[in-house]
């Protein structure tokens, strides 16, 4: 009978050394507190931090469990890896048995691009066609021709077949101030538009900008067109830039997609695709890409078109456009 007794006094000591959150039957070593090593942490989806889990006094000891409000945000190891999923804020908790959970606020916020957009702004020779305010401040020194409109002398001109997009979020240097952004109509046999410095409708005497491009046309090998581009439609689509040209009908073409784009039989291999996940892309083109097809830049005018662009006929497409500018690179 003794024997019994001691067999289920040991085994409900067994019992609640389990439940105990020490893993010590020294009591000195029970924790008595438990605590995170930041209050906060922010990560990028598909990104990852750590989290530490401290238990106080030192030296305390005790079995450690992790937990997310919403898995579907963000998960946490047993070890304090917590992992981003997609966009929002979760609270992550350490807890060691019946102490009061510590937790860390963690938001998870979109991928970076991993683009270096200081870069496009340290060069010089800048020949602006799309920019915001903020940033052009930060060029307006190097700034050789602003073409931006002003709907005074400076136009975007809608030509065919593009409707204006919704935008939501930053543009591509990260700023509010918006950028352009296009829809294919429905039945519509071609999209087009078009920056156009000083058109037909503006007085000769009310010019105030010369479409001078020397510069460019003697030393093209320095230039480049950059341009920020993006779509969160992930399907095959082809995107037509035109610079337009004194010596070639209609200008020189330049696809970006990932399909030949056919202009009504005049077929252009992509120069270079790009993502389509709602994020920035930034794509530079040599500017003797186009010298190389016959292009010749203006010397000196008063009217014409600068840049355009074509989506083609598949209702729905669409096109966002930010900070489009010809520039001479660093070096």
């Amino acid at each position: 009978m003794k024997a019994r007794k001691f067999l289920w006094l040991a085994m409900g000591i067994l019992v609640f050394s389990f439940a105990s959150c020490s893993d010590d039957d020294d009591k000195s070593t029970d924790p008595t507190g438990i605590s995170l090593d930041k209050p906060t942490l922010t990560v990028e989806v598909d990104g990852s931090g750590m989290l530490t889990a401290t238990l106080t006094p030192s030296g305390s000891k005790g079995t450690i469990v992790w937990e997310s409000s919403d898995e579907s945000i963000a998960t946490v190891s047993n070890s304090g890896m917590v992992n981003g999923h997609k966009v929002g804020t979760v609270t992550i908790a350490a807890s060691c048995g019946s102490l009061t959970p510590a937790i860390c606020e963690v938001t998870v916020v979109k991928k970076s691009s991993g683009i270096d957009k200081t870069q496009s702004l340290s060069g010089s020779n800048y020949y602006v066609i799309s920019l915001d305010a903020q940033t052009f401040e930060k060029i307006t020194d190097k700034v050789v021709a602003d073409y931006r409109p002003d709907d005074v002398t400076k136009f975007l001109y809608y030509w065919n077949g593009y409707n204006t997009g919704t935008i939501s979020g930053l543009n591509f240097y990260d700023h509010s101030d918006g950028w352009e952004s296009f829809v294919v109509a429905p039945k519509v046999d071609w999209s087009g538009a078009g920056y156009v410095v000083n058109p037909e409708s503006v007085a000769e005497e009310d010019m105030v900008i010369d479409i001078d491009m020397r510069d460019i046309m003697a030393h093209p090998a320095d230039y480049y067109l950059h341009i920020g581009i993006k779509s969160s439609q992930d399907v095959p689509m082809s995107h037509a830039i035109i610079l337009y040209s004194t010596d070639v009908d209609g200008g020189v073409v330049a696809a970006l997609g990932d399909q030949n784009f056919d202009d009504n039989g005049k077929v252009t291999v992509p120069f270079s695709d790009f993502t389509r996940d709602g994020e920035w892309n930034e794509i530079e083109i040599p500017m003797t890409y186009f010298t190389n097809k016959g292009f010749s830049c203006f010397t000196v005018g008063k009217r014409g078109n600068v840049f355009a662009f074509l989506s083609g006929n598949v209702s729905g497409r669409t096109l966002d456009l930010d900070a489009v500018f010809i520039y001479k690179k660093a070096k």
